[in-house]
Parts: structure tokens; sequence; C-alpha cells
């Protein structure tokens, strides 16, 4: 069977192009699990290339008593505070990983990092699997709640979803799955303010096996359908990876098409109304998982994770499909000699190739991190380790200018810290920041703010001296900008929402030089505006009573009302499609127009 611990999702921050400047949008989602406990490196820089480390603005601390905490998720607020989602485990035994209660909880923070208020959410379930940031600065939270009768042997799970405002309180809760076991992993918003929802069940399997479980809510949270995936055998839903056209793909794991005790990766394409376009299989003889997911620039997916269908112990594993289900091509990647090598999570870069993190272990004691560069047909470009210690790993990356952001930890036998490293664009060590010692928890969460620093979140660990046991406490600390430098990528779709509605394109969105571009006819008649177009000029015009607008393909000077106005980007033809500056559209016709990074959504308010 499955676990229920599946999931993790990856974001990125980015910039709005506008009249003459930049801003951050006020909705961040959680960008990027990461796994702090033991870190890194052997890579030599010259002095030329260093940068120095950001500085260490604040950082905090807190738990509560007899109470083992996780991080969930964390996303900035509108008025610059923070909001964090996560659990509080009473435990029989730490060592065995048995807990006699799971809470789940909602804190905030202000901007200085002083708590203003805690809430609980529930008191007991079975665990919290997934949480996001909504479109209204709310919450949407999955986790799997205890059904009666249910014990440690036999477990069994309902599916509850719960949804929050921006103060924390539970607006609404809903119950889903049948009458045995069913749980979630991961959870999505939609485009009209609904939410997908995945996991796996066997409630409604005739043979008792587990099958993909996918729930479609509407923004009350009111089932709209309900379907499983898979074959005679368990599969289980990862990662919901959702399009812009309603649907969504489901990325997880299956022992259905294999022969004997052995997954394979599965991944399944749905449209609008859950029903199933495709289905793919991929892997060898040998177990073949996969630990991120997510959609590229081309609408296909790529997926990194962890194989033992290929020569030598286990290698990463780094797979990309297209839209179609058709296999791009697979690609292994492992060092010389006696090492298990693990696959942790991928990010499409700026060229169209990958970056890939990954765990390197020798037989025996030890790791190291492995940072791997490729083209965009997958073929290794650069690979960097980093070690100085006795213990290393990390779980997560992300684009930082021509280089890249990557967090962990590091322990010896004498003392362990956690840290923050950014690396060049051949990967070698621009600097490393040291945070709180005691930091060897393997779930971290960093988020770029607004204001062009970070925020770390995630667990120390300690023994109280006075009863010998150990401690379990949130550790969050905010790294000042200018150092970090988060870039966006092109492999995640944006979305534009105008009054809570989401407009739809035939050719989508782009960045250019951190500036949004989109369709014109679509928005500007969504703004009300009449919209012409003279091709041999190649003139766009848009006129409300009040404003005219006129622009020239590839002329960077717009002209507003007669007077003449300089644009960062001018407008282009994108597959015969002319696309405008977004932010400058629409905010010349009266509009309000935000950006959540995290998710890649415009938010246009008139």
């Amino acid at each position: 069977m499955f676990g229920s611990g599946f999931g993790g999702k990856m974001g990125t921050s980015a910039l709005l192009g506008g009249r003459g400047r930049t801003v951050p949008g006020c909705v961040l989602k959680t960008l990027l699990v990461l796994a702090l406990t033991m870190s890194f490196f052997t890579v030599v820089i010259s002095p030329v290339q260093a940068e120095e480390e950001p500085q260490l603005e604040w950082e905090t601390s807190f738990g509560w008593q007899d109470y083992h905490s996780r991080v969930v998720t964390v996303a900035q607020s509108g008025d610059g505070g923070y909001m964090v989602v996560a659990e509080k485990r009473l435990d029989v035994d730490w060592r065995s990983g048995t807990y006699v209660t799971v809470g789940a909880c909602v804190f905030n923070l202000d901007a200085s990092g002083q708590k203003v208020w805690e809430k609980v959410l529930v008191d007991d379930c079975n665990g919290v699997g997934d949480a996001l940031q909504t479109t209204d600065e709310g919450l949407i939270i999955g986790l799997s709640t205890k059904l009666p009768g249910s014990s440690t042997d036999q477990l069994l799970r309902d599916i509850a979803v719960i949804k929050t405002d921006s103060s924390g309180n539970k607006m609404w809760e809903k119950i889903f799955g049948g009458e045995k076991d069913d749980y979630i992993t991961s959870v999505e918003e939609t485009g009209d303010g609904g939410y997908l929802v995945a996991g796996s069940s066997n409630s409604f399997s005739k043979k008792g096996d587990y099958d993909v479980y996918l729930v479609r809510l509407n923004a009350s949270g009111d089932k709209v359908w309900e379907h499983t995936y898979g074959g005679e055998d368990d599969d289980a839903g990862q990662f919901i990876c959702a399009g812009d056209d309603g649907g969504c793909f489901i990325a997880g794991g299956t022992f259905s098409k294999t022969s004997g005790n052995i997954e394979d990766v599965y991944i399944v394409k749905i449209d609008a109304g859950g029903n199933k376009i495709w289905e793919k299989t991929i892997g060898g003889k040998g177990p073949d998982t996969i630990a991120a997911a997510q959609l590229t620039s081309d609408g296909g997916l790529v997926m990194a994770g962890t194989t033992g269908s290929f020569s030598g112990w286990e290698n990463i594993y780094l797979v990309k499909v297209d839209a179609s289900g058709n296999n791009s091509w697979e690609k292994t990647f492992a060092r010389d000699g006696d090492y298990h090598d693990y696959g942790i999570a991928v990010r499409e870069t700026k060229d169209g190739g990958f970056i890939v993190l990954g765990d390197t272990r020798p037989f025996g004691e030890g790791r190291s991190v492995l940072l791997i560069k490729t083209d965009a047909f997958g073929d290794k470009v650069w690979e960097s380790t980093f070690q100085d210690k006795d213990y290393v790993w990390g779980s997560g990356v992300e684009l930082s200018g021509d280089g890249y952001i990557i967090a962990g930890g590091e322990q010896d036998q004498d003392s362990g810290a956690a840290y923050v490293i950014k690396t060049d664009s051949k990967g070698g060590v621009l600097w490393k920041k040291t945070l709180g010692e005691g930091i060897i928890e393997p779930s971290m969460e960093l988020l770029p703010t607004r204001d062009g620093g970070c925020l770390a979140v995630g667990v120390r660990h300690g023994w109280d001296s006075a009863d010998y046991d150990l401690k379990y406490n949130i550790y969050i600390a905010k790294l000042e900008p200018d150092q970090t430098d988060w870039e966006e990528t092109s492999s995640q779709t944006i979305k534009v929402y105008l009054n809570g509605n989401q407009l739809f394109f035939d050719v989508p969105p782009v960045i250019e030089d951190g500036r949004t571009l989109a369709p014109l006819r679509t928005i500007g008649e969504a703004l009300g505006a009449e919209v012409g177009w003279e091709g041999q000029s190649r003139t766009v015009t848009l006129e409300m009573p009040a404003t005219n607008i006129v622009l020239i393909i590839g002329d960077p000077v717009a002209h507003v009302n007669g007077k003449a106005v300089v644009l960062d980007v001018p407008a282009k033809i994108i597959d015969g499609r002319t696309l405008v500056p977004l932010r400058f559209v629409s905010e010349y016709f009266g509009a309000d127009v935000q950006w959540d990074g995290g998710r890649r959504v415009i938010i246009i308010e008139t």
C-alpha cells in the first residue's frame, strides 16, 4: 500500500511590468519545500565570483509543550505579515513515530516575526496532506481524518477540506471519501475559484486496492464530481499540475502495470469534467518513483525522482512527457562508484533546460548534495557536489538571477546547522548563509518575500536538559533583500483573473524582461475597450470614453490620450496574436493589478 505522505509543491516569485515600476504580488504561495538537515560543499570559487551573503533580519522559534511541530506551508499576507499552517503532534514515542493526536493549526506573524494570533482548526486528525494560500488571501487545507473504528493495524480515513479567510477563521469544512480508507496528498485552486483534491482511495475499488482519487469542488466546497483512476493493483496520486484549460495532470505511482511488487511512475491527463484523456506508465524492471513534478513551457510535464531499473544502485531519474503523453525523453544520473543517488527536485530554467537537485550517498555513512544542469533534451551540461560534514541533504532548488538558490543543513558528531546557498550559473557557491543551530528536521519552506528577501521556515530539534525530552519547535528566519535575486520561469502557465473570473487565451501570456505581456483583444474587450488594428502600420488602438491608447508593434513608446509614454517592453506578435504589456493597459484603464508569484496568477480588479 502507498504511504500517506506523498506531496510537495513548488512555485516561483516574479515582477509584473507597469508604468516604470515593479510591484510584487500580495498573495504568495509556498514555493518550495526544502529539507533543512545536514549540508554541504566542496565547490571551489574565485574571490571575483563571490557575493556578500544576505543579513539575518530576524529569527523566531516557538512550539507547544509536549508536542512535535511540522510546518505544512507558509505564505505572505497582504499586510506584509505571514500565514503558517502547521501540524502539532502529541507523541507516544518519537522513535516509532506513534502519536496520540495530530492537530492542525494556522498562525499569523507580523512583518517583524512577532506572533499575532494562532487558531486550531482541528484538534485530532490523521495528518495534514497539503495546504496553500488562495486568491482571496485565505487558505485551503486538505487533511485526513480518522474514521470511527479505525485502529493502528487497520487505518481508515476520510478526506477533509477546510477553507479559511485571511484571518484564519473557518469558512467551511467538507468531508469526502467512502466507507474504507481515503487520504489526501495534494490540493490545487482552479480558475473558477474552486479546488481540485487528489489522493488515494480504496473505498470505490471492488478488489480492495487503492486507486488515484480526484475530487472537484466549487468555491463553496460543494462536490462537483469525483473520479478514481488506475488498474487492478495499488495506484496513488501524488501531484496535481493544473492547466489553464480546466483540466490537469495527476502524477504519482502505480503497482498495477508492473509484474510483482515493483512501483512505476503513473501519469493521468484529465479534462475539466474529470474524464481521463490518457494515462501513462513509465519505468523498468526495478522500482521507479518521483519526488517532484512540474508543468513545462510546452504544455508537458517534467518529473524528477529515483529509479532502480538501471545499472548500479539507485539512480536519479528525470522524465519528460509532452501534452499528449508521449515520452519526450528519460534520463538517469549517478556518480561513479558505489553510490545511492536520489532525485529530489526539478525546475525548468530560462534557457529551456532543467536544474535538478538530488542526494548522493556512498555505500556506508555520509551523504552529499548533487546539483545537475541539463539542456532541453535532458542531457547533462554540468554537475556540482556540495559537502563538508558527515551528513548532508536538501530537497529543493529555485532560480536566482543567473544562478540558483538551494537550502539544507549539515551535521557532524559535534554540531549541526541549517543553510541557504546561492550558486552561480555553473553551480559554484557565491554565498552560504548559516541559520540557527540544531535544525535537523527534513522539512523546510523557503519563501521569497515582496521586499526581495526570503523567509526560511522549518523545525528546530533539541534536548530539554530538565526532562531529557527531545523538543521540536517551529523555526522561522527572515533574510534581508538584495542577494537572493529571485527569477521568474516560463514553466508554469500564467493565469489571469478579472473581477474574480478567469480569462482564457488562445496564446498564453508570456514574461519578457520581467514584464507580463497578454493577448490584446481578450484583455481589451474584457476591460470594456474597443480594440482596433491597422495592419500596414502595425498599430494597435484601445478606446474607452475617457482613454485612448495607441501602441505600435516593437515600438517602446506608446501614446495615451496623445501623450508619449515609454514602455519597459513594447507590444509584440506571437503565433499571430498581438501581446501587450498587461499592467500598462489595465492601469491606464483604471484597474488595479496584483501578481501572485507563487501560483503565477494575475488579479485585475476594476
